[in-house]
């Protein structure tokens, strides 16, 4: 009877063993394929954002302008015929030509030596005028201050032309 018991009792472990292990691999391939499937939709999802992001890196690429030639041009921003190739195109508004500041084009050194100038006289200024004795400054105010109005004058007439030469007539009439 002991053995019977035992017989049985090993016969209901091996079937609880083998109904575990059955339970078990159903488990495990069900959650290996829950795993594919979500693998498989975030690779979709990554090569559709980075799809996404050829797309619009392609379209902010041509909606920038592009140097031209000087045949290109139109007549008034023909200015130098030496210079072949480089040229900024004529641009719809002052925003852009503003952005045309910080890219490569043959009015690149002309603009920024003119932008370096007039924020390295402002700096001189600024010391000037804070450094010099009140003294001084009292009995040469009138002076000094025609003096600083003429250069501020002056540079601020320079820079603006060298940024907007290329801007459509369009836009200067308007």
């Amino acid at each position: 009877m002991f053995f019977l018991c035992l017989h049985r009792s090993k016969d209901a472990v091996k079937s609880g063993v083998h109904q575990a292990s059955e339970i078990m691999h159903t488990k495990v391939s069900q959650a290996s394929e829950m795993v594919h499937h979500g693998v498989h939709q975030a690779s979709e999802m990554v090569h559709t954002k980075v799809h996404q992001a050829e797309e619009l890196a392609k379209d902010v690429y041509e909606r920038m302008w592009k140097a031209c030639h000087f045949e290109k041009l139109p007549p008034y921003l023909r200015d130098n015929e030496h210079l072949h190739f480089g040229h900024r195109p004529e641009l719809k508004s002052f925003a852009e030509c503003f952005k045309s500041i910080f890219r490569i084009h043959t009015e690149t050194g002309n603009i920024w030596t003119h932008l370096i100038g007039f924020v390295a006289f402002v700096v001189v200024t600024i010391i000037f005028y804070v450094k010099v004795p009140f003294v001084r400054r009292k009995y040469m105010w009138a002076k000094e201050k025609i003096l600083l109005i003429f250069l501020l004058f002056c540079c601020s007439l320079s820079v603006p032309p060298a940024s907007w030469t290329s801007t459509s007539r369009r836009n200067l009439s308007s």
